[in-house]
C-alpha cells in the first residue's frame, strides 16, 4: 500500500483535549485520527509543551481560518505543529516558502510516471483532499506577485502598522538573523507596544475583509 493509498483508509476520531495534551481529562473534544499514517510527524515523549501551545490547540478545536506562527528562527514554532499533529494522528504535508515559490509547487502539477502523464499533488491540495495540515515554513519569504486587485489606498494602513512595528523594535533593538535583540528591562513596554499594533492590524483586516469584494470588483488598474 501506497503512501497516499493509505491515506485513503484513515477514520477521524474525537479525542479528550485534555488527556491528549495534558494526561487530565477536561471534557473538551478534539478532532484527530484513529491511526497515524506515513505523513503523521513521530511523537516525542520528551516533548514539553509551552504555555503559548494553548492557542494552537484552540485553533485545532476550531480550525476556521489558516494560522500563523512567527517568532524567532529555530524557537520552535514548526515541532509544536509537528508534535500537536502527532498525538491527534494528523498527517502533515510541509513545504518550505522561498522567494520563486509557485503556485504549482503548492497544489501540483504534471509529470512523467512509467511513461505517461499523472498528477503529482502538492502539500496544500494533498492536505485539502485529505483532511491533513500543510504546513508552510518561511512563509513570509514567499512572495505573492505585483499584479495589483485592490485599490492600493485600502491597503495603506498595513504598512503603516507594520513601519509603526519596526520604528519600536529599531528604536530601542539591535537587528539580529530574522528578529530584534531587545533589552530585557524594555521587553514588557515594547511587548506592549506590539501587541497593541497586532490589535490595531487584527481590527483593520476585518474591516478591510468586510469589504473585500466590493473593493476587488470595484478597482480597476488603469
Amino acid at each position: 500500500m501506497s503512501a497516499l493509498q493509505e491515506l485513503l483508509t484513515l477514520k477521524t476520531h474525537t479525542f479528550d483535549a485534555g488527556l491528549v495534551f495534558s494526561g487530565t481529562a477536561s471534557g473538551t473534544a478534539i478532532q484527530g485520527f484513529e491511526q497515524a499514517s506515513s505523513y503523521t510527524p513521530k511523537a516525542d515523549p520528551n516533548y514539553v509543551f509551552h504555555d503559548s501551545s494553548r492557542d494552537i490547540i484552540v485553533w485545532f478545536l476550531t480550525q476556521k481560518e489558516p494560522l500563523y506562527i512567527y517568532g524567532y528562527q529555530g524557537c520552535g514554532k514548526s515541532s509544536c505543529i509537528k508534535q500537536l499533529a502527532a498525538r491527534l494522528n494528523y498527517p502533515v504535508f510541509e513545504i518550505t516558502g522561498h522567494g520563486r515559490l509557485e503556485f504549482a509547487d503548492l497544489v501540483g502539477h504534471l509529470s512523467m510516471e512509467n511513461g505517461s502523464m499523472t498528477f503529482q499533488y502538492g502539500p496544500l491540495a494533498l492536505a485539502m483532499r485529505y483532511g491533513g495540515i500543510c504546513l508552510i515554513n518561511e512563509i513570509d519569504l514567499t512572495s505573492l506577485g505585483s499584479k495589483r486587485i485592490a485599490d492600493p489606498a485600502h491597503l495603506k494602513i498595513f504598512g503603516t502598522l507594520k513601519a509603526r512595528a519596526t520604528s519600536s523594535l529599531d528604536k530601542h533593538g539591535v537587528r539580529f538573523m530574522s528578529g530584534w535583540a531587545i533589552p530585557q528591562e524594555l521587553a514588557g513596554e515594547i511587548t506592549a507596544q506590539l501587541i497593541k499594533i497586532r490589535d490595531e492590524f487584527m481590527l483593520e483586516k476585518e474591516k478591510f475583509s468586510e469589504n473585500y469584494n466590493h473593493n476587488i470588483t470595484t478597482y480597476s488598474i488603469y
